[in-house]
């Protein structure tokens, strides 16, 4: 659940056995409770989106409307990032520089940070993934530099206990 992230006030969800045997996984299976809407409930619609059809995205500085698909910002680098730094100079009026075009390398964007993090980012089974994806690469010892910044106390937890020893791993 995004809630925090897209600043939602509540959110409606149902717990299942997948909750129930990931609670029990962790140690927690005792904490579990079933959470059904009650039989009169009744709900304005439903939003339903195919996530196979979403393009990964990035967002640039100063403003949620500055979202682009990678695609997109890599067919338009250059002409992009000179926008986006115009736009600097005219919030900071002047008194700040942001500078994004020494940042191409190449033809392309040269990525200085990564971070693994949020209530849906940060949970064990991402974070795993991520380590599974990374071991053996380069994540931080030159110019990039990664955090991972784990969902809750209990991932966190799960994460140090692992037999796979996860943090050595990233």
């Amino acid at each position: 659940m995004m809630t925090t992230e897209t600043t939602c006030l509540s959110s409606v969800w149902q717990t299942d056995e997948e909750v129930h045997n990931w609670l029990a996984l962790h140690g927690r299976g005792q904490d579990y409770c079933q959470l059904n809407p009650q039989p009169m409930a009744y709900y304005d619609g439903c939003i339903s989106v195919d996530l196979s059809a979403i393009k990964p995205m990035i967002a640039l500085p100063f403003h949620p409307s500055n979202v682009y698909e990678i695609d997109t910002l890599n067919q338009n680098l250059t002409d992009i990032l000179r926008e986006i730094e115009i736009e600097s100079e005219r919030v900071a009026h002047g008194k700040a520089k942001l500078s994004l075009l020494d940042k191409v390398e190449n033809g392309r964007l040269k990525v200085q940070q990564g971070i693994i993090a949020g209530c849906s980012g940060g949970n064990y089974e991402n974070v795993i993934a991520a380590a599974n994806a990374l071991r053996g690469q380069s994540c931080g010892n030159d110019t990039f530099s990664l955090a991972v910044y784990p969902s809750s106390r209990v991932a966190s937890r799960c994460l140090w206990i692992s037999p796979k020893k996860v943090w050595s791993q990233i």
